[in-house]
């Protein structure tokens, strides 16, 4: 992550999901998706009518 600040490079949509699975390597197991955009709907506990941005709508966001 220093390297890629130091460079001042653009981040693309690669680097973000690489990024996301090397800080998750230690906190998932290894069925779980890191570094891939999730496929289903979530909300905050409680607040099911307020959902995230839907999962079609991930890549285009980031």
């Amino acid at each position: 992550m220093m390297d890629l600040a130091s460079r001042n490079q653009p981040l693309t949509n690669v680097i973000i999901r690489d990024l996301n699975r090397l800080v998750m390597l230690k906190n998932i197991d290894e069925r779980s998706q890191a570094g891939a955009y999730r496929v289903i709907d979530v909300w905050l506990n409680g607040q099911e009518d307020q959902p995230y941005t839907a999962p079609t709508e991930i890549p285009f966001k980031i």
